[in-house]
């Protein structure tokens, strides 16, 4: 058989490139939708989880790899045409089908990569030895919004890629068992060669690709919608995260940031509360009347790889405590812009001192504050019985506030 494509079929290398990149993408939507549901309560079961998130990540990147060595091959060889071509509605769909195939392969494991740039995910993507690469990508910003917004994307490409395949292989099995022709044959590597000789007369590629590109933007706008959403049902009292925000200060929560740090097997796993909100009448000319209270959505934490483990009873147990709320009514001036808020954190039922050193420029009427503090997690109860050492999970959790808030005017 020859390594090129011919007028009759489709040579050796097309044909692995095929095969290779079905075996891939099978495999890939196999793992995605089981490793999603693994549990995630003991150690052994964390480091479990990892492991699979690392192999369907770095089975994405050689996909991706793959697709991009099969389309530019595809590019520079000439191949058969199509059989039915004097079928005007069926070439085009599956000339249509072929190329919504091509662009979900290859946007797909991008997504799902810039995802894991974009969250820092605890899930490393395994190279050779000697090599940090796939962790972070350029221009892609550490950011929950972005992060959810192409987790949205690859998940809704999973889908699309399903539905691609499943009109692919109906194709398929249609030319080989109704239609009686050389379709299916020309790409097995096994069999009576093909010989059918495809008609002179091909259609456009123009229709078939301009309905596939329609399609993307209908994807994207799916996914721009699902991670706009989220889950309404989970997030009551904090639709959005834009409520009513009590005090002289209304805080931008699209500008500001209610973050943590953790130590996940040995790597910085770093995450965010999207829904809270906060009351703030803060005065540095009259810290003792000051007053800080932030009620946080338990829920609404996207960690990494271990969101949905992240919510579990064993850990923040987010179905009995839904809410944690900080309350700070200390305040003492350390330097210039440098500031201790002392108070409380209520997480998971349980309630403990929390001072936080924060840096504030007032400018006007706008102002910006920074934050660090660490807790311990064991002081909560987070995985003291699933975790009780802290070889996979550290102790520390280091909690990264950055908050851009406007005065409010009196009255208001």
């Amino acid at each position: 058989m020859p390594l090129l494509n011919t007028r009759h079929r489709y040579g050796r290398v097309a044909q692995c490139l095929h095969w290779l990149t079905a075996a891939l993408i099978l495999s890939m939507l196999a793992l995605g939708l089981w490793m999603t549901g693994l549990p995630a309560t003991d150690q052994a079961e964390v480091s479990r989880t990892v492991f699979f998130y690392s192999l369907h990540k770095t089975l994405g990147i050689a996909t991706l790899v793959v697709v991009l060595v099969r389309i530019g091959w595809a590019i520079g060889s000439a191949h058969p045409g199509l059989l039915n071509a004097d079928r005007r509605l069926e070439a085009f769909a599956a000339a249509a089908v072929h190329w919504v195939l091509y662009g979900a392969i290859l946007l797909m494991p991008l997504s799902g990569w810039i995802q894991h740039a974009a969250h820092a995910g605890s899930a490393p993507i395994w190279w050779p030895p000697g090599l940090d690469l796939g962790q972070a990508l350029p221009l892609v910003p550490r950011s929950t919004a972005v992060s959810h917004l192409f987790g949205a994307l690859h998940e809704v490409l999973a889908w699309t890629i399903v539905g691609a395949i499943a009109l692919h292989v109906a194709g398929a099995l249609k030319h080989a068992l109704v239609d009686r022709d050389d379709t299916l044959r020309r790409m097995l590597p096994v069999g009576r060669p093909a010989t059918a000789v495809p008609p002179a007369a091909q259609p456009s590629a123009a229709g078939p690709f301009a309905a596939a590109a329609l399609l993307f933007v209908a994807v994207f706008g799916v996914a721009a919608w699902l991670a706009g959403t989220g889950d309404p049902e989970a997030r009551p009292a904090m639709a959005g995260g834009d409520a009513a925000q009590a005090g002289n200060w209304s805080v931008d929560s699209q500008a500001s940031r209610l973050g943590i740090e953790v130590q996940l097997m040995g790597s910085t796993v770093s995450g965010a509360f999207e829904s809270w909100t906060a009351a703030i009448r803060f005065d540095p000319e009259d810290l003792a009347g000051s007053r800080v209270s932030v009620d946080i959505d338990a829920a609404s934490l996207r960690l990494g790889d271990v969101s949905e483990q992240a919510a579990d009873a064993a850990y923040l147990d987010v179905a009995s405590h839904p809410l944690a709320r900080f309350e700070a009514s200390s305040f003492r001036q350390l330097g210039p812009t440098d500031y201790e808020a002392s108070g409380s954190l209520t997480l998971r039922g349980v309630t403990a001192p929390v001072t936080l050193p924060f840096d504030l420029q007032i400018d006007g009427d706008t102002a910006t504050m920074s934050g660090r503090t660490q807790v311990d997690r064991l002081a909560f109860g987070i995985g003291a019985e699933a975790m009780p050492g802290e070889d996979t999970l550290g102790f520390p959790v280091d909690v990264v506030v950055e908050l851009h808030a406007t005065r409010q005017v009196a009255g208001q």
